[in-house]
Protein backbone atom coordinates (compact mmCIF):
# COMPACT_ATOMS: atom_id res chain seq x y z
CA UNK A 1 0.00 0.00 0.00
CA UNK A 2 1.11 3.47 -0.89
CA UNK A 3 1.15 6.56 2.18
CA UNK A 4 1.00 10.07 1.58
CA UNK A 5 1.37 11.98 -1.73
CA UNK A 6 1.44 10.12 -4.68
CA UNK A 7 4.07 10.41 -7.10
CA UNK A 8 3.54 13.10 -9.99
CA UNK A 9 4.70 11.98 -13.01
CA UNK A 10 6.08 14.34 -15.87
CA UNK A 11 5.57 13.67 -19.41
CA UNK A 12 7.14 15.61 -21.87
CA UNK A 13 4.83 17.32 -24.14
CA UNK A 14 4.51 16.51 -27.52
CA UNK A 15 2.78 17.64 -30.61
CA UNK A 16 0.83 15.22 -32.66
CA UNK A 17 1.79 14.92 -36.27
CA UNK A 18 -0.99 15.73 -38.27
CA UNK A 19 0.15 12.97 -41.04
CA UNK A 20 -2.83 10.98 -42.84
CA UNK A 21 -2.83 7.31 -42.41
CA UNK A 22 -1.93 5.57 -45.73
CA UNK A 23 -4.79 2.99 -46.57
CA UNK A 24 -3.07 -0.67 -47.17
CA UNK A 25 -4.94 -0.21 -51.16
CA UNK A 26 -1.97 3.05 -51.53
CA UNK A 27 0.73 1.05 -50.22
CA UNK A 28 1.37 -1.18 -53.00
CA UNK A 29 4.13 0.39 -54.57
CA UNK A 30 3.72 0.64 -58.83
CA UNK A 31 7.41 -1.25 -59.06
CA UNK A 32 6.20 -3.83 -57.13
CA UNK A 33 3.36 -5.07 -59.22
CA UNK A 34 6.07 -4.46 -62.36
CA UNK A 35 8.66 -6.80 -61.00
CA UNK A 36 5.62 -8.96 -59.88
CA UNK A 37 4.49 -9.12 -63.40
CA UNK A 38 7.90 -9.65 -65.34
CA UNK A 39 8.51 -12.52 -62.71
CA UNK A 40 5.08 -14.10 -64.42
CA UNK A 41 5.99 -13.44 -68.02
CA UNK A 42 9.29 -15.00 -67.37
CA UNK A 43 8.37 -18.47 -65.69
CA UNK A 44 5.82 -18.50 -68.13
CA UNK A 45 8.29 -18.29 -70.62
CA UNK A 46 10.29 -21.06 -69.51
CA UNK A 47 7.82 -23.62 -68.23
CA UNK A 48 5.01 -23.07 -71.12
CA UNK A 49 1.83 -24.46 -70.86
CA UNK A 50 0.28 -27.04 -69.26
CA UNK A 51 -1.86 -29.64 -70.88
CA UNK A 52 -4.99 -28.21 -70.13
CA UNK A 53 -4.21 -24.34 -71.36
CA UNK A 54 -2.79 -25.93 -74.17
CA UNK A 55 -5.93 -27.45 -75.35
CA UNK A 56 -8.23 -24.48 -75.19
CA UNK A 57 -5.38 -22.57 -76.81
CA UNK A 58 -6.51 -25.10 -79.88
CA UNK A 59 -10.24 -24.71 -79.08
CA UNK A 60 -9.81 -20.81 -79.18
CA UNK A 61 -7.79 -21.54 -82.37
CA UNK A 62 -10.67 -23.18 -83.74
CA UNK A 63 -12.67 -19.80 -83.27
CA UNK A 64 -14.87 -21.95 -80.66
CA UNK A 65 -15.19 -19.53 -77.25
CA UNK A 66 -18.01 -20.72 -76.22
CA UNK A 67 -16.68 -24.16 -76.14
CA UNK A 68 -13.47 -22.93 -74.80
CA UNK A 69 -14.83 -21.16 -71.69
CA UNK A 70 -16.92 -24.48 -70.98
CA UNK A 71 -13.66 -26.73 -70.52
CA UNK A 72 -11.48 -24.12 -68.87
CA UNK A 73 -14.73 -23.66 -66.29
CA UNK A 74 -14.88 -27.63 -65.28
CA UNK A 75 -11.10 -27.21 -65.21
CA UNK A 76 -10.60 -24.20 -62.80
CA UNK A 77 -13.98 -24.63 -60.64
CA UNK A 78 -15.21 -21.33 -61.27
CA UNK A 79 -16.67 -18.90 -64.05
CA UNK A 80 -14.60 -15.97 -62.65
CA UNK A 81 -11.01 -17.82 -62.83
CA UNK A 82 -11.76 -19.19 -66.19
CA UNK A 83 -12.66 -15.52 -67.09
CA UNK A 84 -9.59 -14.28 -65.98
CA UNK A 85 -7.95 -17.47 -67.99
CA UNK A 86 -9.62 -17.18 -71.22
CA UNK A 87 -8.05 -13.71 -71.69
CA UNK A 88 -4.54 -14.50 -70.64
CA UNK A 89 -4.82 -17.56 -73.13
CA UNK A 90 -7.19 -15.75 -75.62
CA UNK A 91 -3.59 -12.86 -76.18
CA UNK A 92 -1.29 -16.32 -76.36
CA UNK A 93 -3.65 -18.01 -78.94
CA UNK A 94 -3.28 -15.07 -81.36
CA UNK A 95 0.23 -14.95 -81.09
Amino acid sequence: MRRGLKKIQVHHQVTKLNIEKIKPKHKKNNLRVQEKKFAKELVREISGYAPYESKAISILKAKDTARAMIFLKRRLGSNKRAQKKMKELQIAATD
